[in-house]
């Protein structure tokens, strides 16, 4: 990735703008949305959502919703399950890892995703 790249991601972070990451396994989506977390200001509030803990900005006001499968006497716990949760809470940021059909965010703060590359081309 150009410089010029980078800065305007970085900027459009600083910005609050939301941001979509896509691309094939193992193209780097996660390690980019890392990167782009790290440019949140530490003063801001965050939410994580994914299905596995692989995002690590570096931020104390970070707070984790981890999906889960079913579990002996548990029901699943989805990503679209934790969607309406921070909407509802004072929050600055959401970072949702591993979006699929019908998860994707539309919100007024800074919203960083990921996708596969076959749900950024539906």
């Amino acid at each position: 990735m150009g410089k010029r790249i980078a800065d305007q991601l970085k900027s459009d972070v600083e910005n609050r703008l939301n941001t979509l990451v896509s691309g094939g396994t193992r193209t780097g989506r996660t390690t980019l949305l890392n990167t782009l977390g790290k440019f949140t200001p530490s003063d801001e509030r965050a939410f994580v959502i994914e299905n596995a803990p692989e995002i690590h900005m570096g931020q104390d006001s970070l707070i984790r919703f981890e999906a889960r499968r079913p579990q002996k006497g548990l029901p699943p716990v989805t990503v679209r399950d934790f969607l309406e949760a921070p909407l509802r809470d004072r929050l600055d940021r959401i970072i949702l890892r591993e979006i699929f059909g019908g998860d994707q965010m539309k919100s007024d703060v800074g919203t960083l995703e990921t996708d596969a590359e076959s749900m950024a081309r539906e």
